[in-house]
Parts: C-alpha cells; sequence; structure tokens
C-alpha cells in the first residue's frame, strides 16, 4: 500500500508543479522524458518476465525458490524496481518539471527503500548465504552504483 500510496502521491504533486509552471524545463525534454518511461517499463518488464514463477506483487519465497543472476538480475538485484524508477523519473521529466522530478525520486525512495528491506530481510532468511553472497555481488538498483 505505502508504494500505491507514494506513487499516486508523487504523480498528483508532480503534475501539480507542471501545471502551475513550476521549475518548467524546455519543451524537447517532454520526448526524453517519454524515452525514460518506456524505457523503464520495458526494464521493469524484462525483470518480471525473467523471474517467472518467482515473480510475486507481495513479498513471499516459494519453497523451491532461487537466486536469480541471469539477464539483468546479474547487473542489480531489484530490476523491477530500477524499472519503475526509471518511469517514474520519465514522468517528472515528460512533465518538464524539475520540483516534479524531484518530488517524484524522494517519493519513490520512501516507499521503495522500506520495501526493498523487507524484500532482501525475507530473502536473506530463506535463502540464506546464497542470497547473502548475491548480495555482495550485485547493487540494488543502479548498476555499479547503487
Amino acid at each position: 500500500m505505502l508504494i500505491y500510496a507514494g506513487v499516486f502521491l508523487s504523480i498528483t504533486i508532480a503534475f501539480t508543479f507542471a501545471s502551475s509552471g513550476i521549475t518548467i524545463l524546455p519543451a524537447w525534454t517532454f520526448y526524453v522524458g517519454i524515452v525514460l518511461m518506456l524505457s523503464g517499463i520495458i526494464v521493469r518488464e524484462w525483470a518480471v518476465v525473467t523471474l517467472r514463477k518467482y515473480f510475486s506483487y507481495t513479498v513471499k519465497v516459494r519453497e523451491d525458490h532461487k537466486v536469480v543472476r541471469k539477464a539483468l538480475y546479474n547487473l542489480v538485484r531489484h530490476p523491477a524496481y530500477s524499472g519503475t524508477m526509471l518511469t517514474i523519473i520519465g514522468i517528472g521529466v515528460a512533465l518538464r518539471s524539475w520540483a516534479g522530478v524531484l518530488v517524484l525520486i524522494v517519493l519513490f525512495t520512501v516507499a521503495f527503500t522500506y520495501r526493498i528491506s523487507v524484500e532482501e530481510k525475507l530473502l536473506i532468511a530463506q535463502l540464506g548465504e546464497e542470497y547473502t553472497q548475491y548480495m555482495r555481488s550485485t547493487k540494488r538498483l543502479i548498476p555499479f552504483i547503487l
């Protein structure tokens, strides 16, 4: 619920900033925003397809659960969230509002930091050393950075 509320609130605030003309970006940034949004959707869907049976909208671990290390999961532990982040940032850029981008990033960070924390605690508890090693070898959201 925190994620849905965060996304709804951040998009509402970003639209409000954009419609009121606060911190308007150049017109060409609309197209950059659309590319970011589409890229984010592709990344998220690719991540979900890669996980297949292990994907769930709720935080849970299946009995036969294994650490997935292929495709995007070789670069980051949470590529579906990375894709969502790209999409969210793209919305702010497409709206042409720096303030909107900032609000979207802050609220995304609050909502998804909590979700990732809960998810990783469960994965460590259920998958143990296999997941701990995976955590050491990959970043959370942005390859080689974060």
